[in-house]
């Protein structure tokens, strides 16, 4: 296909049908999806990018929770087969994709996709060989909310050829959509799709399927409104090369649409009341299970369970832990050490080394980690990342960006490099990707501005995602995180929300439900410091406790804070404050080490005064956190320490 041909919305088509999830539809209702995408056409003209639209477009619904039965280069006959075993497995409430990427043309005012052995004969082997797109629309009409978008890219295919009645100079025209159905086009009536927009755009997929791709992962994000967000930025892409371009929407459905439900609740009103806190609450419940239900893990369901033993879902929750085979509460923790604990190492090699691209992203997170029994290895790791990311997956692309943006593994410090491999990744659904560009827009680092807005939206799609058909050993671990996350900005008001202490709790409970370390650390704190509940230094301490059994430095940081303190029925004591600061110092805690810098300063908690010493750790901790934040935490402490001499 020519690099800079325009996609004609009218002479072929990519045609996505989809069955959306409204918030409060049935728990019962499946999400299955069945994704199509045709280059290889013998007698026609090559098309070069409809199997990479196919597989992002797949690994975008998998990522929203739907079941995707996947096919490439489908002749007639295995064409039909494929529509044909779909729709019959698609019940009455059922949540439906049906996505195509292909060539298609318009005869007699009806679309037709067409297979990869389709010829040209006349418009009726057209007819008989090719699928109707009204007929495919009518079988899936019992699905109560199916949206069809459209994204033509390529002339008539027959053009060249001379045939007469197989398409007019605009190809496919929309259908009348039938009542519970919407249509979207990538382009205007009588516009064409860019494929591309020059030389130098490297991305594998056109421009209206990368902003749609973009955005369709966002929590709570209706469909009229993701079209907008779609629709302004193609504009502008298209007007960035002189082209016109306007995607358009069908609409005959009721409610709303979201790929993903929302994940929190909105903003809690201004009066304290009763009811406004159950709808809260019942948000977040929703919010929870929906995060929770796609996936193969009966421990990440039994965390519905804990939080809601009598909750809306909770039968369905133990059917399904029940239907997986796992007696609830079993379920295994997200410590990277229970998640690696029984790791093969050898059989991971083995397959990496036959040519397993997760294989290959997982050895290096091991070797990057130094976790199941292995010494930590980064040139190694950085190996094995960069070949599973030149294989394509995911997971490998986010490593290879976290050896980048830290120069490790004999490559070259690069953050901006190493955030474009971060995009790629959560892209391509990894969590670990998503995680790594929230953090970036969190700190504004590697060439972005600072985005709180766009930091949650990335913790919240990392939160979303389905891990059911995922290996990635580190994203059960990072999804708790970025739970964390969530609960952090609820606390500081951060991302567009409005500041909610007992919202921020509830994600940092869900996440200490999947015994995360720092999630534990933050519900110390929160009791602690009675934020989102009644302050409590004995719970505060439990927690704490909890956080710092399963290694977490900030946990270990923050109890010896609380013994530099003092609390009721437990005096200062400096010298227990020390050895948790050298526990979590060791683990890479910033804190803990400027603490240690003013310790050995200072001569207290059992350690001698020594200059070296306290400039060591200082120099440590600026390493680790930065200057200002050292300068701070120094100050905050030198203040603390007369008064608990």
């Amino acid at each position: 296909m020519r690099p800079n041909s325009p996609r004609t919305v009218l002479l072929c088509a990519r045609v996505l049908v989809c069955l959306a999830a409204l918030l409060a539809a049935s728990a019962q209702a499946a999400r299955l999806a069945l994704v199509i995408g045709n280059d290889t056409y013998q007698y026609t003209e090559k098309l070069v990018n409809s199997r990479n639209d196919a597989n992002a477009m797949a690994a975008a619904l998998e990522a929203t929770g739907f079941r995707v039965s996947k096919h490439l280069d489908l002749a007639r006959e295995a064409l039909f087969n494929a529509v044909d075993s779909f729709v019959l497995g698609v019940r009455k409430d059922d949540e439906v994709v049906v996505y195509f990427s292909g060539h298609g043309v318009q005869i007699d005012s009806a679309p037709y996709l067409l297979p990869v052995d389709i010829k040209s004969e006349s418009s009726r082997q057209i007819i008989r060989d090719a699928l109707a797109l009204d007929s495919l629309v009518g079988d899936l009409s019992k699905a109560r909310y199916t949206l069809i978008v459209i994204d033509a890219c390529r002339d008539n295919p027959f053009a060249a050829q001379g045939r007469r009645g197989l398409g007019g100079e605009r190809g496919l025209q929309p259908i009348e959509p039938p009542e519970g159905t919407a249509i979207i086009m990538s382009a205007g009536r009588g516009q064409t799709a860019l494929d591309t927009l020059g030389p130098r755009d490297k991305e594998k997929n056109g421009v209206f399927t990368r902003e749609l791709l973009q955005r369709m992962r966002t929590p709570g994000l209706p469909l009229r409104d993701l079209l907008l967000q779609v629709r302004d930025s193609v504009e502008q892409k298209a007007a960035s090369v002189n082209h016109k371009q306007r995607p358009a929407l069908i609409d005959e459905t009721r409610g709303q649409f979201y790929f993903v439900a929302p994940v929190a609740a909105p903003p809690a009103a201004a009066a304290s009341t009763a009811a406004p806190a159950k709808a809260n609450d019942d948000a977040f419940e929703i919010a929870l299970w929906k995060s929770v239900e796609s996936g193969n893990s009966a421990r990440e369901l039994q965390v519905y369970l804990n939080r809601y033993p009598a909750g809306h879902f909770a039968e369905l929750a133990r059917a399904r832990i029940q239907q997986l085979g796992v007696a609830a509460g079993s379920g295994m923790p997200a410590t990277v050490d229970a998640l690696t604990k029984n790791v093969d190492v050898a059989a991971l090699r083995a397959f990496a080394n036959g040519g397993s691209a997760r294989a290959m992203a997982n050895l290096g997170w091991l070797l990057d980690r130094g976790l199941g029994g292995l010494a930590r290895n980064d040139a190694e790791a950085t190996q094995w990342y960069r070949k599973a990311a030149d294989a394509g997956d995911a997971a490998g692309m986010a490593g290879l960006g976290v050896m980048l943006e830290n120069g490790r593994g004999g490559v070259a410090k690069d953050p901006v490099q190493a955030v474009q491999w971060y995009r790629k990744a959560a892209d391509g659904g990894s969590v670990r990707g998503m995680q790594n560009l929230a953090a970036a827009y969190a700190d504004g680092r590697g060439g972005l501005a600072k985005n709180d807005a766009e930091a949650l939206r990335l913790h919240r799609l990392a939160i979303a995602a389905n891990l059911a058909n995922g290996t990635d050993m580190a994203a059960p671990y990072l999804r708790a995180r970025a739970m964390v996350a969530v609960g952090d900005m609820y606390l500081t008001g951060r991302g567009g929300l409005s500041r909610d202490d007992a919202q921020g709790l509830r994600w940092y409970r869900a996440a200490g439900d999947m015994q995360d370390g720092r999630a534990m650390a933050a519900i110390g704190w929160a009791y602690n410091n009675g934020r989102g509940v009644d302050k409590d230094d004995r719970l505060a301490v439990e927690w704490l406790r909890k956080g710092a059994a399963l290694d977490e430095p900030l946990a270990m940081s923050r109890l010896a804070d609380m013994f530099l303190r003092g609390f009721p029925g437990q005096p200062v004591d400096e010298a227990q404050a020390v050895q948790w600061f050298q526990r979590a110092a060791a683990r890479g805690s910033g804190s803990a080490m400027a603490a240690l810098a003013v310790m050995y300063s200072l001569g207290r908690g059992g350690l001698p005064a020594d200059d070296k010493q306290a400039a060591r750790w200082s120099t440590a901790a600026e390493n680790e956190m930065g200057v200002e934040l050292t300068k701070r935490r120094t100050a905050e402490l030198r203040k603390l320490l007369p008064a608990t001499r």
